[in-house]
C-alpha cells in the first residue's frame, strides 16, 4: 500500500486487495476441518459464535437465539460485505466456501447479519453500498463508478425519487462490476 499524507489518501495495489479477499475465502475454507468464529447480528442474541465444520445457516440462527420474537425472516447475509444474502430456503445449506463459490461469492468478513422482515432490502443496499464506497480501492471505474450509482439509485428509491428504470440499470450495473472489476472485490460486489 501507498500512503501519500499531503494528498490524504492510500493508494492499494490490486495484488493486495485480492489477497485480502483471498485470505477470507482461505479462514471460511478452513471451515471444513476446524471451527470458524463469526459475529451475529440481527438475532436475538447477537454476538460471537465458533462454528464448527458441517454447519448450517438454520443452525447458527438457533446458536444466537433465532429471530426476534414476532418478526419473520426476509435473509442472511453470509460473510457480509463481500458474501450473499440467502433466504428462507437456503437454511439448510452448510456454511463453507462451497456455498458462496455455486453463487460466485466470496467471503467478505466473518459476520453474519440475520435480516428480519422491517428490514428495509433497499435501505440495507444503500448502506452496504455507501460503507463499501468507502472501504474500495477506487483503482477501476467498474467497482468505483458502480458502487457510486448504485449507492445513489438505492438513496433515490428510498427517497421516493427512483423511475421504473431504475431497477433495469441496477442489473446492469451488477453485471457489468460482475465483468470488469479488476479484482474479487469489485466482483464479488456484483455477484450480490
Amino acid at each position: 500500500m501507498i500512503f501519500s499524507k499531503s494528498k490524504g489518501y492510500a493508494i492499494i495495489k490490486e495484488e493486495e486487495v485480492e489477497k485480502s479477499v483471498l485470505a477470507f475465502d482461505q479462514t471460511l475454507a478452513g471451515l471444513q476441518s476446524q471451527p470458524v468464529t463469526f459475529h451475529v447480528e440481527g438475532a436475538t442474541n447477537p454476538g460471537r459464535y465458533q462454528v464448527m465444520p458441517g454447519t448450517t445457516l438454520a443452525q447458527v440462527m438457533e446458536m444466537a437465539g433465532g429471530i426476534p420474537e414476532g418478526r419473520k425472516l426476509k435473509g442472511i447475509h453470509l460473510c457480509s460485505p463481500l458474501g450473499g444474502i440467502f433466504g428462507e430456503g437456503d437454511l439448510d445449506q452448510v456454511i463453507g466456501i462451497e456455498l458462496l463459490e455455486a453463487h460466485s461469492l466470496h467471503a467478505g468478513d466473518m459476520r453474519i447479519d440475520i435480516l428480519c422482515d422491517d428490514t428495509c432490502m433497499v435501505d440495507y443496499l444503500y448502506r452496504l453500498s455507501s460503507t463499501l464506497l468507502e472501504e474500495n480501492c477506487g483503482r477501476c471505474s467498474f467497482c468505483r463508478e458502480g458502487l457510486r450509482q448504485i449507492a445513489r439509485i438505492a438513496e433515490d428509491i428510498t427517497r421516493k425519487k427512483a423511475s421504473a428504470d431504475d431497477l433495469a440499470l441496477l442489473q446492469v450495473l451488477a453485471e457489468g462490476m460482475q465483468e470488469g472489476s479488476y479484482c474479487l472485490f469489485g466482483r464479488s460486489l456484483g455477484a450480490l
